[in-house]
């Protein structure tokens, strides 16, 4: 670790929060900043307003407190194997997993949406909430967290989590008030079709992921900071040697 800062202080001056968005530094504030902002756009606002969700969907209030109940109860249940699953899978495979399941489940609710407004209907779209609620607690749920502890430089980790945290309650806050907009009765009462307006950004985020969103699983923190440093590709990081203890921070010869 003292290798790490001393190398990183020799590549970055000073631990100001202008420092987040000179060199290298900009696009690991970037990741950070959009990967907690995803956890919005994805459709959080529909997981974390459940009981009001289900309640729209006409499947009665006490039923669909019950239901919130086991969202909690198997949320607990995704935090648990995602310690298992972080180690076993990487950052980058689950959240890519994550956007695209929750992306397919965001079209099937509104799918049974528009097909019926039957209480099967109502039903079956509590029951992708709730699954996908257990996939994005064993997944990018608690894998976020490590992935901004991880992309964000030793030395400016405190001031990059801050400006990410920043932009997640920014974006929480527009989130939560279209998306009460979109299903309230008293708007456009949407209800589940909502999500094929909230789907659409899911495309925008996949295809960030795909292409800015980097593996950091198993890697020190000094092999970041050359990786970075070198502008590797985000796709590459999984697959690209780096000699943690070479000052010049020269990016090697790649795996077969």
């Amino acid at each position: 670790m003292k290798h790490t800062i001393e190398a990183e202080q020799e590549l970055e001056a000073g631990t100001s929060y202008w420092d987040c968005f000179k060199g290298a530094n900009l696009r690991r504030t970037e990741i950070s900043c959009v990967a907690f902002m995803c956890q919005q756009f994805e459709g959080t606002a529909i997981t974390g307003n459940a009981v009001y969700f289900f309640t729209q969907a006409v499947v009665g209030i006490e039923t669909a407190y019950n239901l919130f109940v086991v969202s909690l109860a198997l949320s607990c249940v995704g935090v648990v194997m995602s310690w298992y699953l972080i180690y076993r899978f990487g950052r980058r495979s689950l959240y890519l997993f994550e956007l695209w399941t929750s992306f397919i489940g965001l079209l099937a609710v509104a799918t049974a949406a528009t097909i019926s407004n039957s209480q099967k209907s109502s039903y079956a779209q509590a029951s992708i909430v709730i699954c996908s609620v257990l996939i994005r607690f064993a997944t990018a749920g608690p894998v976020c967290y490590a992935i901004l502890a991880e992309i964000s430089s030793v030395s400016l980790r405190s001031k990059t989590i801050s400006i990410a945290r920043v932009t997640y309650y920014i974006s929480q806050i527009v989130c939560n008030t279209l998306q009460t907009y979109l299903i309230s009765p008293n708007e456009l009462n949407l209800k589940g079709k909502s999500g094929w307006v909230s789907s659409r950004s899911f495309i925008l985020l996949i295809l960030w992921a795909y292409f800015r969103l980097p593996e950091t699983k198993g890697r020190f923190f000094e092999e970041i900071d050359f990786l970075f440093a070198n502008r590797v590709p985000a796709r590459k990081f999984r697959v690209t040697n780096v000699d943690p203890f070479d000052s010049t921070g020269t990016k090697e010869d790649e795996k077969a």
